[in-house]
Formats: structure tokens, sequence, C-alpha cells
């Protein structure tokens, strides 16, 4: 939005695509030659499978979250969930077909690290923007950010257009044992190492390319940012779900959001950004077409 606006583009919004698709369909073969910056982000696999479980399998689909639904859920072959599945990571993020990934597993992830231009860590989520922010010379004003959706909340409403209470995640004593079990570690192994090679690789962008002082004092105004954006326009900003669940969700153009719950608060946090001089050289973006964010 402000980078469209800052290089007198002919749009409303920079050409971006972000998507749950495979990168395999959406990017086939893709390099870092194109004239395109790729990059994602990767949670620790056990984390990752506990929150799609209640996030979906408990939330959505009203399953009981037992220790046998659980194993049911993330081991049972019928299941059709491609997020449940061995080697999720491989599958997912490769630019490549996945059925080269057996026999040549160690090629395929270096395949993997190389495809992408960034590649961030939810774990280090403040970490992986302000790194993302300096490789993409961007000001800090263009990354602050309001968590949308998370346990105990609300989604977004994108799911039978209604509004659906989070259940709040939890690791039962049966869970933890699933999740040492050897079964299960083969299950994520290669997600594990997908997620370990990203942290690596944040670290090394870090200490090499961004400089660790310059990079440490970034993060200290960007998290202090963070945490007055929090308190101030978390209180009045207007997402797509209420806090009654059941209901359906707002129209677009009755949220403080860009695209259904995505970009939410911006207005707030462009005034914060203006109050405490993030934008560098550049400015605020101005909108001159208050309707050029809904969806047509």
């Amino acid at each position: 939005r402000n980078e469209a606006n800052r290089k007198n583009k002919d749009f409303d919004l920079c050409k971006t695509r972000f998507d749950h698709a495979s990168a395999s369909t959406t990017y086939p073969n893709r390099t870092k030659s194109e004239r395109s910056f790729m990059w994602t982000i990767v949670r620790d696999p056990t984390d990752r499978l506990v929150s799609w479980y209640f996030h979906f399998i408990v939330t959505r689909d009203k399953l009981e979250p037992t220790d046998d639904n659980f194993r049911r859920t993330i081991f049972q072959k019928e299941n059709s969930y491609i997020a449940r599945m061995p080697n999720y990571y491989p599958r997912y993020l490769s630019t490549q077909p996945f059925d080269l990934f057996e026999g040549n597993e160690s090629h395929f992830i270096n395949q993997i690290m190389d495809s992408y231009d960034f590649i961030g860590v939810s774990e280090r989520l403040d970490e992986s923007i302000v790194a993302l922010s300096m490789l993409m010379n961007i000001p800090l004003a263009d990354v602050l950010y309001l968590s949308a959706k998370g346990s105990g909340g609300f989604d977004e409403g994108g799911h039978a257009g209604t509004c659906f209470y989070i259940v709040p995640s939890f690791v039962s004593p049966g869970m933890r044992r699933i999740m040492e079990s050897g079964r299960f570690q083969k299950h994520i192994h290669w997600d594990h190492v997908i997620h370990q090679a990203a942290n690596r690789s944040l670290d090394l962008t870090i200490d090499t390319k961004l400089g660790r002082e310059k990079f440490e004092k970034r993060l200290a105004i960007f998290q202090k940012t963070q945490k007055r954006a929090k308190e101030l326009c978390l209180p009045q900003t207007t997402f797509p779900c209420a806090t009654d669940g059941g209901k359906r969700p707002r129209k677009e153009d009755e949220t403080d959001c860009l695209w259904k719950d995505s970009g939410c608060g911006y207005k707030c946090l462009d005034r914060i950004a203006t109050e405490l001089d993030l934008w560098g050289t550049s400015g605020p973006f101005k909108n001159t077409r208050p309707d050029a964010f809904r969806q047509a």
C-alpha cells in the first residue's frame, strides 16, 4: 500500500500474492533470479500441528480434543487434510514436485532453502519482521502489525460465513506421549530440519548481512512501537468478527482492515508511526480513494 504510493505506481497495492497454496503449483521451478521476492514463515512443527488441530479440527469440525482423536487426526491416512501429513514443509514449500522428495531428501531441503529470498521463524516473529524490513530497505512504519486472531479469540469468519470462537489449545499428558513417540518424531523429522535451518539462516542473515548491533537497535525500536500499538490500536480497531461468535462477519467496509482480517488497524498504526517518526524519508500513505481497498 505505502510502497505502491511511494513509487507512484498506477495501482493501489503493490502486486502481492499471499496464499496457502503449495509453492510447486503456484511458483513452479521459481529461482531467485526472477523479478520477485518470495518469502515465508515456518513454525516449530509440533506447535504447528497442535495449533492446526485446535483451530481446524476442534474449533471448526467440533471434534472433542481427546488423546485418541489427536492420534487419529494426525496419523489416519483417510484424513485428507494436507496440514497433518508427514513432511508438510517439504510438501508445501518446495517449488519442485514433491514426488522428487523420497531418496533425495537433503538435496530437496537445500533446494527449498535456496529458492526463497527470506524465511522467517514464527517463534522469532519480531526478529524476522525487522530483518525483512532491513533486507528490503523499507521503513519500520510499513511493517507494524496487529494480531487479528489467536487462541481464545475469534477467527475472520471465512469458514461457512460464520465467526468461530477459537478453542484455546493445550497439550495433555497423553498428547505429550504421542508427540514423544518415534512415530510422531518420524512424522515431523524433515519439517524439524527445515525449521532448524530457518533459525540458523536468520542468525546468519543478522550477523553477516545486517550487522548484529544495527539490527538490535532497530529491533528495540520496533518492539517498543509494537507495545504502544497494541495498547492504543487494538481497543479501537474493528475486526471482521465481534466478541460474540456464531454470527456472520462484518462487511469489509465496516472493518478497519485492508482485506478480510489482513492489515487491520492500518490507520492507527500509521498515526503511531508518524508520532514516533518511523517513516524515514518517506511519508505515510494518503488514501485519496476510500474505496480502493474494498473487495470488488
